[in-house]
């Protein structure tokens, strides 16, 4: 995948129905290699989808995505462009702030759906970039004296970093899906009640294949209320 673009976004859109923002992690050694690929189908079915909408203007697509095989962090807004940034970890509560204040600069909309793709540990927190430390790693541990959570984006942070995502893009987010396994808890629930209006996540293990891209972006260029936004989604 090469760049579209090697320099930042400077022109702005006008505001959208909705902003879909999607934060991909693959630099995850529970994945490896194969979690790189998996990425990338996911990535090529999301451009397949914004691109094949009959009004490809009608929403805005930003991807920031963390490959394990490549250097650097791309950050990509379909149809418009990609931008390499400096490699940071993905778990890092800073890195999420970083990649909603870009949106809210370059991708302006009425609503938004947030979707995080990428490993979960469900109330153990999302996503590392390092080693796991813990017997609860398994086969992934090692002997790093820090606990399994301080590598992971905790609960709490996601919370905050919600909070943050509120006072950057001026409103709640209507919708958070999780690609991620085991998201759908009391714990999940609880934590986030006050920052995003629907949540969409699994009890269990997500399976790989990708989601129906085309059918919910199309849904959200009608324009469609948070509500029933969130129930083609879930359909989905």
């Amino acid at each position: 995948m090469a760049p579209e673009a090697s320099e930042k976004s400077s022109d702005v859109s006008d505001k959208k129905p909705w902003t879909v923002m999607i934060y991909m992690i693959a630099d995850d050694p529970a994945g490896g290699e194969l979690l790189d690929q998996q990425a990338n189908q996911e990535l090529d079915e999301v451009v397949h989808a914004k691109l094949g909408l009959a009004d490809r203007e009608a929403i805005h697509v930003a991807v920031q995505v963390d490959f394990r095989s490549q250097p650097d962090v791309w950050r990509r807004i379909i149809g418009r462009g990609t931008w390499l940034q400096p490699e940071s970890e993905a778990a890092d509560p800073a890195t999420l702030y970083g990649f909603f204040d870009w949106v809210a600069s370059e991708c302006p909309a009425y609503r938004y759906l947030l979707i995080f793709w990428g490993h979960s540990r469900g109330p153990f927190g999302l996503f590392t970039d390092r080693p796991f430390s813990s017997p609860m790693a398994g086969l992934f541990a090692d002997d790093d004296p820090r606990t399994y959570v301080t590598q992971t984006l905790t609960l709490k942070e996601l919370r905050e970093a919600l909070g943050h995502a509120r006072e950057c893009l001026r409103q709640q987010i209507d919708i958070v899906a999780f690609k991620d396994c085991f998201m759908s808890t009391l714990e999940t629930a609880y934590e986030l009640q006050d920052w995003v209006k629907y949540i969409l996540a699994s009890t269990d293990i997500v399976p790989v294949p990708g989601w129906p891209y085309k059918d919910i972006f199309e849904e959200l260029a009608r324009g469609t209320e948070s509500a029933p936004a969130a129930d083609a989604v879930f359909a989905g």
